[in-house]
């Protein structure tokens, strides 16, 4: 046998290498499919801390970066593709009004330090998935691999959430620099599930842009189900993705995250439209309901927003408290949040201490720069507002640039979309499209983008969105 000269043995050692470089054998979903695995079921341990700041690095951090190199090394000619795209650029001008905001708040107006640069890089890698996300679904085999390492996440978040809640294994939270720290906890009863996440919002809000896509495929066809290619009959298979969706409800009920759940009915009425199963959301509805309703927690803070909103509409005073009680009960110890004002009156102390502290702090802030802000990381630890943080933090530029970004990526969502949803392309894009206003909702009241749970996987599913509407164009 003759033996390979070392020129054809180079050339065939580059051939495979040109291969991987045009992403020919798939390594960018296995990427993505990494960011699914890691991102929702590794909890958030510090790894490094910053000298002089409140600020870890984590391993989650970490990955990105390897993650983002190696899509560097085998984007290949994507990268010149997305600098010509129109989105590319609106990131681009969110990322240049977000580094003027910095240098502003830097050298200007003194309100950051060296920590705002890093507020300001952690942004920009939350983002960077967004172009992962798009690499990642070159066809349709991508999507359905996608979707089944969704479907083993859920499982997962669902089985720490019950071990959680009844066999008290350790919470990881961040919503305090403490607690930051890695400090585990345990669930006490009447509290806010989180499952392995860092905070009960951020756990419910991936839920808002889950349980649609678990849902819609609870109720597609035989044909659209086929393609999943999973052996299991078509019943076994509706059982299975109905199953999934009652372990996110789960999860999101006993979050208790009272803006969630009213987004999710939002978002679960979208999507039953857009799949033409209009006549099974009153099912839906009870039956989310009916679980909503075993959550205590969730109920006694619907509860007492209620009372807090009747009391104020009603002008009731302290004074006039006990003329009160026959309508409703005395109120706990919890919601008697003191209020520096001419005449206190009881308020639930959520909304209590967004309308009263960080909402005005985020104005100030905005008023003091409107330009450009006062710079990230200059609001604390959380403003409950994501528009207002934004404002406040770079300005009425960053919040235009960044609206601008939001309009870019949901018309290359919408371009391509219609009603027919005879693929699994159209099913993810419908789902995601129908998430997307829940989101929204949520970020009145969450700095929810800020969660890098929440925004990793958010700005991933944009991107695997954007892919399987190009996809779907293409196959149409």
């Amino acid at each position: 046998m003759r033996e390979r000269s070392l020129p054809e043995y180079m050339k065939k050692l580059f051939g495979k290498y040109n291969a991987i470089i045009q992403g020919n054998i798939g390594i960018n979903k296995y990427l993505a499919g990494l960011l699914l695995f890691v991102i929702p079921l590794y909890q958030k341990f510090p790894f490094v801390a910053i000298p002089g700041s409140q600020v870890f690095l984590r391993l989650e951090d970490v990955m990105i970066a390897v993650i983002f190199v190696v899509w560097l090394i085998i984007a290949g000619k994507d990268i010149k593709l997305f600098a010509k795209e129109k989105v590319t650029r609106a990131f681009f001008v969110f990322w240049l009004a977000g580094l003027l905001s910095l240098l502003s708040a830097m050298l200007l107006t003194k309100t950051v330090g060296f920590i705002g640069v890093l507020h300001f890089l952690r942004r920009i890698e939350y983002m960077i998935v967004f172009y992962i996300g798009i690499s990642a679904v070159k066809q349709r085999s991508d999507l359905v691999f996608l979707i089944k390492c969704l479907m083993i996440v859920v499982a997962g978040i669902f089985i720490y959430g019950v071990g959680q809640k009844y066999l008290q294994w350790p919470v990881i939270m961040t919503q305090n620099s403490e607690y930051a720290k890695g400090i585990a906890l345990r669930y006490v009863s009447g509290g806010h599930l989180i499952s392995t996440f860092a905070g009960h919002y951020d756990l419910a809000s991936t839920m808002i842009i889950v349980l649609p896509l678990l849902l819609a495929l609870t109720f597609s066809s035989s044909k659209i189900l086929s393609i999943l290619k999973i052996n299991l009959s078509l019943v076994w298979l509706r059982v299975t993705f109905g199953g999934l969706f009652v372990m996110g409800l789960w999860l999101l009920v006993n979050s208790a995250s009272r803006i969630s759940m009213a987004s999710y009915f939002i978002v679960i009425f979208m999507i039953m439209i857009m799949i033409k199963r209009i006549k099974y959301i009153p099912l839906v509805f009870v039956f989310s309901l009916v679980l909503m309703s075993t959550s205590s927690n969730l109920m006694d803070r619907y509860t007492r927003l209620i009372k807090a909103t009747t009391m104020r509409v009603l002008g009731i005073t302290t004074e006039e408290k006990s003329s009160f009680v026959g309508l409703f009960e005395v109120y706990a110890a919890e919601e008697e949040v003191e209020i520096v004002t001419q005449q206190p009156i009881y308020e639930d102390r959520s909304s209590s201490i967004r309308f009263n502290v960080e909402w005005p702090r985020a104005i100030r802030a905005l008023m003091k720069n409107p330009i450009l802000g006062t710079g990230y990381s200059s609001l604390t630890l959380a403003t409950d507002n994501d528009y207002l943080r934004i404002l406040g933090e770079t300005g009425v530029l960053g919040f235009l640039s960044f609206m601008l970004v939001v309009a870019s990526v949901i018309w290359e969502l919408v371009k391509n979309f219609s009603f027919k949803l005879q693929s699994i392309e159209s099913i993810f894009l419908a789902s995601v499209i129908a998430g997307i206003p829940g989101v929204a909702i949520n970020m009145v009241f969450i700095d929810i983008l800020e969660a890098s749970k929440f925004a990793i996987i958010f700005w991933l599913f944009l991107g695997m969105a954007v892919a399987a509407s190009r996809m779907k164009k293409t196959n149409d």
